[in-house]
């Protein structure tokens, strides 16, 4: 059958058929299979394509033989195509998270490893579109599994130290070769951070990274532990001191208390431990000379965290009195007080200079006037206080404040003369009593005397807080209460009887006062004070004057007399004042009487004086010293905000200590004379109650005049740091300074680093405390620095620390996680993958070559 030239022409012979079908579909598949739809080719040598342009020639140059040449030509095609470096690109988006994950031992002690893994699985698994990676953290860090597709969740249990150092994690995880700006770190902790914390912050902040937290941990309710352990450095011999402890429970439990003394067992006994903070005493003596180590260690059944059970301590001992005392009288009760407790002290009658009392380590004051200690000698002990670490104990008796204003030593002491702003009952009530009789109808130039007692009462009221109590009573051979007592408030409520206020009638002075102490006994003030505003001129009938008399005198309300008048009755207002410990004023001129009145209510809201038993109690009043006898007077005073108040008179501040700079500062607010306190003189552990008072102010560091040292442990060393100064209190350059540790033996000289600054650098042991002895050679002084060496900070709580863990992610931008889901960036990085696929297409035109290779061998079948 004939064929059609032009149609033959077009069509494929039957022998190319098959390669078509073969190659087609193969350069289907190649493309799909190198190039999905995400997915783009670019080529690394672009310029070769134009080799693909020469192709057609094939079929020019061989006209006869173009149907046989079309597989040949697609395996040249693929194999310039290969040759062109072909590279499949894709373009995503991608989030990066770095997990850092807390193995420090408050971690590892309380938490399953198991638990930790699962809370990061289940972060994993609500954030799909992130890619993770994790480092593993305590004291170091180390990379456990790098940012990939195929994170597991894997939590090292290598030992990477004890603490938590927040700093080297964050700077493992931003190295160059881990982050970009896009990255967020997730914080896998309880926020117990010991180290690093202030250096991660910032290194995140730099880089505008936010660490986002998950919190893990668990609280141990069962462990007790350690947390303070006080004694002084330095005590006499056989003289005994007081060592305390301070333990920390969040349950009621039942513990044992051992105290070792070197490798003796002092005692070992049971305590009961409450719930809270726990403060532990013991007393001990040192016969001999040296240095002494105690260690106390409180263990409980099945102690869930030992390490943080024992504490130590070291006291030394010396033969040289370390006590001062200053007491104007060689046989003052306070010497024979300390003289029957066995305490070794030097006794003198004024302070001495700083440059003498650096010698010692305590300074007690008794009986001397506050007025009249100069401001030198208070700076001076300020410096031995702050600078030099000693101990201050002033005992104040009533004398010893008379005629003191405040300012000056008040600065020192942890109470003050000054009533607050917010007083807990009304600090003071008065109740004025006018004689209202007819002898106040006179005149003073003129201006009528009653007229003139009322501007007086006006402003002696003026004067006084909104808060006090005031009364006012008006009599004559009658009383009547013109204002009940009631606070001052704005005045008003007394002002405005006293307008109407008449003079008229004779004078009976017994019943109005009779009327006052009555209504003052019912008020609750802290001075109570009655002013009587009278010439003293009463009626000539009997009275009960001796039963009043007796009735002030054991009392606890003062009362004071303005004198009015050229001739007054003076022995019976100086009997009324006598009896009421108030003083006695005169106003001669009637028109001074304003004047008069103004000095007396001012003196009165100064009074420093509460006068009648009052019991003790307070913090000291424990163990042998709980029943304290009651004292019979004791200063008006005020704690300051700091203050630790050790003993209360009622609701004033009886004993009180505070801090000041390196050492601290006791005032007794009643007097060791017998006076106010012949109830505590007679009591048996009189000694004992003073020797506590010293205890509680005894240094807990010392320094010599001119040279302070302080040391602190980092990095597993010990850095040792002296100042020193001349008398000036310039800097004292280019001296021979030497640190001794005392444990060891180990000396060291003292490398000057700044000006008046030395250092030393000694290993620290690995447990235990010890003692640094600066010696400076060229001034012959040394001080002692003790140094303890506490558990690791890890160990000093359990569970999660929300407020640490907020202000992470506060910092940093980030977030406190509680739906695993972590926030989507601000911005996102679109990143660009190219894989090389030129192997794809030499394989493919293999195929073809081959394929070519085996039609041309098989005949071609006719039909």
């Amino acid at each position: 059958m004939a064929t059609d030239s032009t149609s033959s022409s077009l069509a494929l012979c039957p022998r190319s058929r098959p390669l078509l079908w073969v190659g087609i579909p193969i350069a289907w598949v190649l493309t799909a299979w190198v190039c999905p739809e995400e997915e783009m080719i670019q080529f690394s040598r672009p310029f070769l394509l134009l080799i693909l342009l020469a192709l057609p020639l094939i079929f020019l140059i061989n006209r006869h033989h173009k149907r046989s040449l079309i597989l040949r030509t697609l395996t040249l095609a693929l194999i310039v195509i290969s040759l062109a470096g072909p590279e499949s690109t894709r373009r995503f988006t991608e989030h990066r998270a770095i997990f850092l994950i807390d193995r420090s031992a408050s971690i590892t002690e309380t938490t399953d490893i198991e638990s930790v893994r699962d809370q990061i699985a289940a972060v994993v698994n609500a954030n799909p579109n992130y890619t993770f990676g994790s480092i593993s953290f305590a004291d170091t860090a180390k990379i456990t599994e790098p940012v990939s597709d195929r994170f597991s969740a894997t939590v090292t249990s290598d030992d990477l130290g004890v603490g938590t150092n927040l700093a080297t994690a964050v700077d493992l995880a931003l190295a160059d070769a881990w982050h970009d700006r896009h990255t967020q770190l997730i914080l896998v902790s309880d926020g117990r951070i010991t180290e690093g914390l202030d250096q991660g912050l910032a290194t995140a902040r730099q880089v505008s990274v936010p660490i986002c937290v998950l919190p893990v941990g668990t609280e141990i309710v069962t462990d007790l532990r350690m947390t303070k352990l006080v004694a002084p450095p330095v005590t006499t011999l056989n003289r005994p001191f007081t060592i305390s402890a301070t333990i920390v429970s969040k349950r009621d439990a039942q513990a044992t208390l051992a105290v070792y003394r070197g490798n003796e067992l002092l005692s070992a006994s049971d305590v009961a431990i409450n719930a809270g903070s726990n403060k532990l005493t013991l007393t001990d003596s040192l016969p001999s000379e040296g240095a002494y180590q105690y260690r106390i260690s409180i263990k409980q059944e099945d102690d869930p965290i030992f390490e943080n059970d024992t504490l130590t301590t070291t006291v030394h001992t010396t033969t040289l009195p370390n006590l001062l005392v200053v007491d104007p009288r060689d046989d003052a009760p306070v010497l024979s007080l300390l003289r029957a407790i066995g305490a070794a002290f030097v006794h003198k009658t004024s302070v001495p200079s700083i440059s003498e009392i650096a010698a010692y380590h305590e300074i007690v004051i008794s009986d001397v006037n506050l007025a009249d200690i100069p401001q030198q000698v208070v700076a001076d002990l300020d410096r031995f206080v702050s600078d030099l670490g000693g101990g201050l104990l002033v005992i104040e008796g009533e004398k010893d404040v008379r005629g003191y204003a405040g300012g000056g030593i008040e600065d020192v002491l942890p109470i003050s003369y000054t009533v607050p702003q917010k007083a807990r009952t009304a600090s003071m009530a008065i109740v004025f009593l006018l004689d209202r009789s007819a002898s106040m109808r006179s005149r003073a130039q003129d201006a009528a005397k009653i007229d003139i007692l009322k501007e007086a009462v006006a402003a002696s009221v003026n004067l006084l807080d909104k808060d006090a109590l005031v009364g006012v009573i008006a009599f004559n051979r009658d009383y009547q209460w013109l204002v009940p007592i009631q606070p001052v408030g704005d005045g008003s409520a007394i002002y405005d009887p006293l307008r109407s206020l008449e003079a008229t009638g004779g004078t009976d002075i017994y019943y109005p006062i009779v009327a006052a102490l009555n209504a003052l006994d019912k008020v609750s003030a802290r001075t109570k004070h009655v002013i009587l505003f009278s010439d003293g001129k009463t009626i000539d009938e009997y009275r009960d004057y001796e039963g009043l008399f007796a009735r002030l005198q054991g009392g606890d309300i003062t009362l004071s007399a303005i004198a009015i008048g050229k001739t007054p009755n003076i022995p019976l207002l100086t009997s009324l004042i006598q009896a009421g410990h108030g003083p006695l004023y005169r106003a001669v001129d009637v028109t001074n009487l304003p004047q008069v009145s103004i000095e007396a209510t001012q003196r009165l809201s100064r009074s420093r004086f509460v006068s009648g038993n009052v019991a003790v109690n307070g913090p000291l009043a424990t163990g042998e010293l709980s029943a304290i006898p009651e004292i019979r007077g004791h200063l008006l005073s005020y704690a300051k905000p700091s203050a630790d108040v050790l003993l209360w008179a009622g609701e004033d501040p009886l004993f009180a200590r505070w801090r000041m700079g390196s050492g601290q500062v006791a005032v007794l607010n009643t007097d060791l004379d017998g006076n106010w306190s012949d109830r505590w003189l007679a009591w048996g552990k009189a000694g004992l109650l003073l020797d506590t008072m010293l205890s509680s102010v005894e240094p807990i560091t010392t320094s010599s005049l001119g040279l302070t040292g302080s040391g602190r442990i980092t990095d597993g060393q010990i850095e040792v740091l002296a100042d020193a100064r001349n008398e000036e209190g310039g800097f004292a350059n280019f001296l021979d300074l030497r640190a001794h540790l005392v444990s060891t033996g180990d000396e060291r000289s003292m490398e000057q680093v700044a000006p008046g600054l030395y250092r030393a650098v000694f290993p620290a042991p690995c447990h235990g405390d010890c003692t640094i002895m600066i010696t400076d050679n060229s001034r012959h002084r040394s001080t002692l620095v003790p140094i303890s060496l506490s558990y690791a900070a890890e160990y000093a709580g359990t569970g999660i620390d929300e407020e640490t863990l907020h202000e992470i992610a506060d910092a940093t931008g980030g977030k406190v996680l509680q739906d695993e889901v972590l926030p989507q960036p601000s911005t996102a990085k679109e990143m660009v993958v190219s894989t090389d696929i030129h192997s794809h297409f030499l394989i493919a035109s293999l195929i073809l070559f081959l394929a070519d290779l085996v039609w041309r061998k098989i005949p071609l079948r006719r039909g």
